[in-house]
């Protein structure tokens, strides 16, 4: 079966090799950032040229389950598609970078890591912080705003909070980050 190490492996070597920029976000980020906690997906955003998805795509042609078609519409409406490990059904949610100044900024900043011992592109905690804050306000979800608190407590110290405001402010979400800031940050307790 595979496992986490061996599909980071498999996906970052056909990221990489395409030549496009892309990051891990979502669960997996904050939980490296933050509070492990246990999923059987990754998020990755990409943003690639058409030949870069091409090329990505024609790398994990043996071993994964990626509709082209779905792939192409997600370049062309900047959405988001699947590839799926055949071998463990582990799923990969593939997205393409949203045309907006947060994400492409986010991009930008991406921090490389080693993760499962293998070197990939994660979004920087404050990204993680304000998306996860974003995802919270979609969906009501407290899971996302534990996700965001523990990126907060996990990355004390280190966090540029200026930016995490001024991105909350921005996406309308100040009134989440201010009920998950840990004391002495400016924020309530919980």
């Amino acid at each position: 079966m595979t496992s986490p190490r061996n599909l980071l492996v498999r996906l970052a070597g056909a990221l990489n090799a395409s030549g496009m920029p892309w990051m891990i976000t979502g669960s997996t980020a904050s939980a490296l950032y933050g509070e492990p906690r246990a999923t059987q997906d990754i998020d990755i955003v990409i943003d690639p040229q058409q030949d870069q998805l091409r090329a990505f795509l024609h790398a994990l042609k043996d071993g994964f389950y990626v509709s082209t078609e779905e792939a192409s519409e997600a370049l062309r409406l900047r959405g988001m598609f699947n590839a799926i490990d055949l071998e463990s059904g582990w799923k990969a949610d593939i997205i393409v970078c949203p045309d907006r100044d947060f994400e492409r900024n986010e991009v930008a900043r991406r921090r490389p890591v080693r993760l499962f011992d293998v070197d990939v592109f994660v979004i920087s905690p404050e990204g993680s912080v304000v998306s996860k804050l974003r995802w919270a306000a979609t969906s009501g979800s407290e899971r996302q705003l534990r996700d965001a608190a523990s990126v907060l407590v996990g990355c004390a110290g280190e966090l540029d909070m200026d930016y995490i405001r001024r991105e909350a402010e921005k996406a309308g979400v100040t009134d989440l980050l201010k009920k998950i800031l840990p004391p002495g940050v400016g924020g309530s307790q919980r």
